[in-house]
């Protein structure tokens, strides 16, 4: 009877101590779940943060228009009427044509900037201490971004936050031919992640507008968390735990973060298990451009 005592008494502790290494790695799931979320919506927020994101993709677009109007306003110069006013129409057009360089340089530089900001967070989410938690015989580790890529969602990548305005019926026309233009009701939008070229000779121009939402009766889309079956992506910062180089042509309007974390539990069964979570974040939208 003692021998079965002590048998029943130690099949006992190794079943509670399996329900608790249970228990346990079900409970560490959820908190790196937690942690994944936070970091995913952290970076998603730098992707448009303050507008800025939204607040270039109306300069580039004003400044493509301005390009344009600039040209034609050289054009009609040519005619005996109007020439004496050439000098100061090719300075105009020249202007206009150096501002539209300046804000595609710009854009270039948000993009490295938030990219760097990105980095940094993917640094500091996967601390180098080593620091784990520990509940009784368990413990966890704090948890490692095991890949972290950008982007953006399936159906947004066509269409930007910049509202096409009544300009040159020429300029209207020529973008329609392009494909330039998302027509809606009541209201159109440029596309996004597209080369927006203008006719020669001011084709060397870059205008490329980043993929993000566009208001909607003011209302702005929020910062969300979302299913990632969508999730287009366009680079890897880091893929299986290795930091990776490299750049994007445009602002990405998502992120999709993966991290894991080693459980171990050495009461009575001496468990030991990774767990893995995941979370897609997209950024919030565009708001009401400035008239």
């Amino acid at each position: 009877m003692l021998i079965l005592c002590i048998a029943m008494f130690a099949l006992l502790i190794a079943i509670v101590g399996l329900g608790f290494g249970v228990y346990f790695l079900f409970f560490q799931q959820k908190r790196l779940q937690t942690k994944c979320e936070d970091l995913a919506l952290k970076a998603a927020q730098q992707l448009n943060l303050n507008d800025y994101a939204g607040k270039l993709n109306n300069l580039q677009a004003r400044s493509r228009e301005l390009v344009y109007n600039s040209r034609q306003l050289s054009n009609a110069t040519e005619d005996d009427n109007y020439r004496e006013f050439a000098p100061l129409a090719a300075q105009v057009m020249n202007q206009s044509r150096d501002g539209a360089i300046l804000v595609d340089d710009e854009r270039k530089k948000y993009v490295s900037a938030s990219l760097s900001k990105l980095r940094q967070l993917i640094k500091n989410a996967s601390p180098s201490d080593g620091k784990a938690l520990t509940v009784a015989n368990a413990s966890a580790d704090a948890g490692e971004v095991m890949d972290f890529k950008v982007g953006h969602l399936a159906g947004s990548k066509s269409t930007s936050n910049v509202e096409v305005l009544e300009g040159p019926p020429d300029l209207f026309e020529w973008d329609l031919s392009k494909n330039y233009i998302r027509r809606g009701k009541g209201v159109n939008l440029y596309r996004a992640a597209v080369n927006l070229k203008l006719p020669a000779p001011d084709d060397d121009l870059n205008f490329e507008l980043a993929p993000l939402a566009a208001p909607v009766k003011g209302t702005v889309a929020p910062l969300r968390l979302t299913s990632g079956e969508g999730f287009q992506n366009t680079l890897s910062l880091r893929e299986n735990y290795k930091d990776l180089p490299g750049t994007c042509k445009w602002s990405p309007s998502a992120v999709q973060i993966t991290m894991t974390a080693e459980v171990r539990e050495t009461a009575a069964a001496k468990l030991k298990s990774s767990t893995r979570a995941a979370s897609t974040a997209c950024t919030n939208g565009a708001g009401s451009e400035i008239k």
